[in-house]
């Protein structure tokens, strides 16, 4: 059974605005959106719709990390030099709420590094 549309805005909007939340403090007015919103269609009292849809801190769940194994046509394997801690890793990254995955072209937009 699918949810109904309203509940799947207000679950995007909630994920973006905890995200936001997570690395600055200006995302406060899209969590209070989609807390009215989830408040508005179920009736809930405020006390039990924050801690039921707004209780959580840090990157949204589910907190799905994607990672992908890359070759060139030489048979080396693709790194990249993570932002957070410097390390190399395997290229990827947080999955989003509702992210559909498909495979294409990776982004240079990192330090990459291929390894024999």
């Amino acid at each position: 059974m699918s949810n109904p549309q309203w509940l799947t805005w207000a679950q995007k909007i909630q994920s973006i605005a905890q995200a936001g939340l997570t690395y600055g403090k200006r995302y406060e007015q899209l969590r209070h959106i989609a807390l009215e919103i989830v408040r508005e269609h179920t009736n809930l009292p405020a006390d039990l719709a924050i801690n039921l849809f707004a209780s959580e801190s840090g990157y949204p769940t589910p907190k799905v990390d994607v990672r992908a194994v890359v070759f060139d046509s030489d048979g080396r394997m693709l790194f990249v030099r993570e932002t957070t801690d410097g390390l190399w890793s395997l290229p990827g990254g947080w999955s989003d709420i509702g992210a559909k995955w498909r495979f294409g072209k990776l982004g240079r937009k990192r330090d990459t590094r291929f390894v024999q």
